[in-house]
């Protein structure tokens, strides 16, 4: 008996597993026409486009580990309450998340000590309560260094 006539096995691979119909169909040796009607007769209940190529199953995922614009890692994280449109969340504030176990305000800052954006060691990393404090302590630090 093939495989894809299994449903158990078919609703392990497709459900539980999340494999995409193509990855069931090399596995089988058939097409992937033949793996969505058999997911059709055993009514198990199909993915979107959507559904089937975003996140891990997107050929362009790279881990849920990216850099934005400005230069900040960026980590996919579909489930926090901050998380942009794309549903990422900046790595800095998931480390000082995890150092306070508690989820940042929107309005708390996070300050790189030495200047490096991508430097999301815990020690580098500094809260501030506001963005009006954090560039206070921003522009204080300039002072001190231009009076040298």
């Amino acid at each position: 008996m093939k495989l894809y006539k299994n449903k158990n096995w078919l609703y392990e691979q497709y459900i539980i597993k999340k494999l995409s119909s193509p990855k069931i169909a090399r596995i089988c040796n058939t097409g992937k026409t033949t793996i969505l009607t058999w997911l059709k007769k055993f009514n198990i209940p199909t993915r979107t486009i959507k559904e089937a190529t975003s996140g891990v199953a997107n050929w362009r995922w790279k881990g849920g580990r990216k850099k934005d614009k400005s230069g900040y890692v960026m980590i996919w994280k579909p489930e926090h309450p901050y998380r942009d449109y794309t549903k990422y969340v900046p790595e800095h504030r998931l480390i000082v998340e995890k150092r306070l176990d508690r989820y940042l305000l929107p309005g708390e800052e996070i300050h790189h000590k030495n200047g490096i954006k991508d430097d999301n060691r815990d020690e580098n990393l500094q809260l501030f309560d506001s963005k009006s404090e954090h560039r206070r302590f921003e522009n204080n630090a300039k002072l001190k260094t231009s009076d040298r």
